[in-house]
């Protein structure tokens, strides 16, 4: 597991989110593919933001889903 402190606040590899999800690793790169959670490529290597993992549990974007209602008017 793997957990990384920056000026901006910690990051976390998929395997470690994953686990605090209780989801699998593949599962969480199909939600960063979905555009559910951000994350950001350092190298070979994707980090997501520790203080994500609410955006998952509570229906991902809000923001787009808002603004796909809105187009459908």
């Amino acid at each position: 597991m793997s957990e990384r402190k920056t000026a901006t606040g910690e990051y976390l590899d998929a395997r470690t989110m994953g686990a605090m999800l209780n989801i699998n690793r593949e599962s969480v790169y199909r939600a960063i593919a979905r555009g559910d959670l951000q994350a950001i490529r350092v190298g070979r290597s994707i980090r997501l933001p520790r203080a994500q993992p609410d955006t998952l549990l509570t229906g991902g974007n809000r923001d787009a889903d808002n603004q796909a209602e809105q187009d459908d008017w």
